[in-house]
């Protein structure tokens, strides 16, 4: 008789804390604008021309053109550029997957920048669908069904990404401690808009300061901290990215209820202050939620 292998506690904890944010998107939109200056953007971006060739600069790895039938992959955090100097046709998307409330998804994979072949092509479906989907206004018991739909085109495209990517490697314990540090990824999402300190976040998983400090920046790359900032400073891109809040609220919002100290923390860690990078992003993605024309910018 076979016996059944117990799950580990780690998958369900990972499925529960799964999340994504539609940031916009478009479907067989015309296209064609200069190169854009370098952007540091918190979330996927995906882009599939149809008709023409579209060009991308990552910081680091050179120019590539994508062209109809392929797809441009660029994960949260990576430097950029993109143009499409002549007219042509693009469907894309602007999704944020995270893990535990702010941790990208994608840190995990090496990600290729191009897709070709039938993977290209069933990022653009998936694409194209994901953009009809989000644009859907179902109402009463019909939002539910679209609820589902989205959730599962939101799913594939990831695990569309994810089945082109390599998986980097983490040792079993470092695993183990991640599974630890699910309360204190918790805290921290919760508590964005107020003072948080090492010691607090060290009683979660009782260990002393000094030991959590090692653990923590052993398992997730830096130090804890740096973790709170970075969650931040996350949040406020995708904040900043939105008009709907002032500039003083948004900094209240992620822990700063002085304008200038938000300000200058924003400006060690993206190289510009809030202002500049609300009004380099608007610029930049404004044709992005225009219903269609030629200065189209994915």
């Amino acid at each position: 008789m076979e016996t059944q292998r117990r799950e580990t506690p780690f998958l369900p904890l990972l499925q529960r804390s799964l999340s994504w944010d539609y940031l916009g998107g478009g479907r067989g939109n015309p296209c064609c604008h200069a190169e854009t200056d370098w952007r540091l953007l918190p979330f996927l971006v995906v882009v599939c021309p149809e008709e023409g060739r579209y060009i991308s600069r990552i910081r680091d790895e050179g120019v590539l053109a994508i062209r109809p039938g392929e797809a441009l992959v660029v994960p949260a955090g990576v430097h950029h550029t993109v143009g499409m100097p002549d007219p042509g046709v693009v469907s894309y998307a602007h999704v944020r997957f995270a893990l535990f409330g702010s941790m990208d998804v994608l840190r995990f994979f090496e990600v290729p920048r191009r897709v070709t072949g039938r993977a290209g092509a069933d990022i653009l479906h998936l694409v194209r669908d994901l953009h009809q989907a989000m644009s859907a206004k179902p109402a009463g018991a019909d939002a539910i069904v679209q609820a589902v739909v989205r959730q599962d085109l939101a799913g594939r495209l990831l695990r569309a990404v994810v089945s082109v990517s390599e998986l980097r490697n983490m040792e079993t314990k470092d695993v183990f401690e991640m599974m630890r540090m699910e309360s204190v990824f918790n805290y921290v999402e919760d508590h964005l808009d107020q003072p948080i300190r090492r010691a607090d976040l060290a009683d979660l998983v009782f260990l002393s300061e000094t030991r959590f400090h090692y653990v923590f920046k052993k398992v997730i790359g830096v130090a804890p901290m740096a973790y709170v900032m970075n969650a931040r400073m996350r949040k406020a891109q995708i904040l900043l990215a939105q008009p709907t809040l002032t500039i003083s609220q948004i900094g209240q919002e992620v822990g700063f209820p002085n304008i200038f100290h938000f300000s200058k923390a924003f400006k060690q860690a993206f190289g510009r202050s809030p202002l500049h990078y609300r009004r380099q992003i608007s610029e930049s993605l404004n044709a992005i939620y225009t219903a269609a024309g030629p200065a189209n910018d994915g």
